[in-house]
């Protein structure tokens, strides 16, 4: 088959990373795969950086103007940039302010038209925060089969991501609660925006793929489903070759750790900035643990900030930057005794199968798709609204969002139990080998283009 993945970037964030690994295993299997990216990391020469901001000649030398104004110390470069924004393409800086989304680039049109073969399948991973043309799907579907793979809310929204509690991208937005939910918003647009997508919806022709149920239940309340032809769950796959059980005893010898009794790890890029994540819960939790007598010396690490260490009375929380290093980030994981994830909203965190994968046994807020990925343990500490599965089956402990106590009594329950922490790892580890490979996904995704071509054909 021949296939074009376009999505934000290659190897920056969860959903991005989604992509470039399936355009990594179908090279693998003798497809021809192009994916199309803004922001490119890697130097797979199979990966095409694209510009969808810029559309002419006039924008892309005034945009380059101003991208040196704004690394000029000069006295007056900020505004002279701000001058070029706007004159590069007026009625693109008018969208931005008025919070207006603004789907006018022909960037992807134009490099439609010099791919080097004709493509089976487009398939869109990322769509929101790089100026993509939602008025492409329709021209795009009426050609070749479009798949969408949904990692959270914006597409069906009138600007944010997730919505946490509103409904309102049910019934068309507008008055919103809260313009400062990722992606922001200057000023509220979000009715515009809404039934500019509903329209735009209205004309394509799409297949829409969801890595979990909690996601597609959304889907199918939204205006997305008045373009739909067909749509599936496809949990997201790890590389379980790289995230797999290794001897955390070297690992610790290797990283300088190994005068520590228990590990805890937690991850995500700019940990305390994120609105996704509830790093106020992690505080909680963290000082908890550092306080409490476990005859245990324990080790926090947050991976994903530059932070400086902090020392409890029983524990220690160092703070590690961000890696794009898979083969580091694995080892990591590999070394810990338990993954802790407190989120404010997650649709299917990598980080979470990451960790299942390595054989160890995750602590999470059950919030989006989270539930779907986590057998929570029964036991007289865990929350019964989210634990069902015995020590035979689970693979972790989830509880509600803000409950820092009974995250910190898992904690310290795991700390205490080694046998069920043990068990808890071994069964996150088959539980990855059986539901979230790579090859698994690949072949998922795989499947269904052949059924949907081949219906076609026929």
């Amino acid at each position: 088959m021949n296939i074009v993945i376009v999505s934000g970037g290659d190897l920056q964030g969860g959903g991005n990373l989604v992509g470039y690994r399936l355009h990594n295993e179908y090279k693998e299997l003798g497809d021809k795969v192009l994916m199309v990216v803004p922001l490119k990391a890697s130097k797979e020469n199979s990966v095409i950086k694209l510009d969808f901001h810029n559309s002419n000649n006039w924008e892309n030398w005034c945009q380059s103007i101003k991208i040196n104004l704004k690394a000029s110390k000069k006295r007056g470069a900020w505004k002279l940039a701000q001058l070029f924004d706007l004159i590069s393409n007026p009625k693109r800086y008018y969208y931005n302010w008025a919070g207006r989304d603004y789907f006018a680039s022909t960037s992807f049109r134009k490099l439609y038209k010099s791919l080097p073969w004709v493509p089976d399948v487009f398939h869109f991973n990322v769509m929101h925060g790089y100026g993509l043309n939602l008025h492409d799907l329709i021209w795009l579907s009426e050609k070749h089969k479009v798949f969408l793979t949904l990692h959270d809310g914006w597409t069906f929204s009138g600007h944010c991501a997730h919505s946490f509690e509103c409904t309102k991208w049910k019934t068309g937005c507008g008055n919103c609660p809260d313009l400062t939910i990722p992606p922001a918003v200057n000023r509220d647009a979000t009715h515009f925006n809404w039934k500019q997508k509903k329209e735009i919806f209205s004309k394509s022709k799409l297949y829409i793929a969801t890595p979990c149920q909690w996601l597609m239940e959304k889907v199918n309340q939204s205006i997305l489903r008045q373009g739909i032809v067909a749509s599936k769950v496809i949990p997201n796959g790890i590389d379980t070759k790289v995230f797999s059980p290794r001897d955390k005893a070297a690992l610790r010898r290797k990283y300088n750790f190994d005068s520590f009794d228990f590990i805890l790890l937690f991850a995500s890029n700019g940990i305390k900035k994120k609105r996704w994540k509830n790093f106020a819960m992690l505080n909680e939790v963290i000082e908890q643990v550092g306080k409490a007598n476990t005859g245990k010396k324990a080790l926090m690490i947050a991976l994903g900030d530059n932070s400086p260490s902090m020392e409890f009375e029983h524990a220690k929380l160092i703070f590690l930057p961000y890696s794009t290093d898979p083969t580091y980030v694995a080892e990591l994981f590999s070394m810990s005794d338990v993954y802790l994830h407190a989120s404010n909203m997650d649709t299917f965190p990598n980080v979470v199968l990451e960790a299942i994968s390595s054989g160890v046994p995750v602590i999470a807020t059950a919030v989006g798709g989270i539930p779907e990925q986590i057998k929570g343990l029964a036991h007289k500490i865990t929350d019964p609204a989210f634990n069902s599965f015995d020590l035979s089956e689970a693979t972790g402990i989830l509880m509600a969002n803000n409950d820092a106590r009974k995250m910190t009594e898992a904690v310290n329950y795991l700390l205490l139990n080694e046998e069920v922490k043990e068990t808890l790892g071994k069964n996150a580890r088959a539980y990855a080998l059986k539901n979230h490979t790579q090859e698994l996904q690949v072949s998922r995704y795989s499947d269904w283009y052949k059924e949907v071509l081949n219906n076609s054909n026929s």
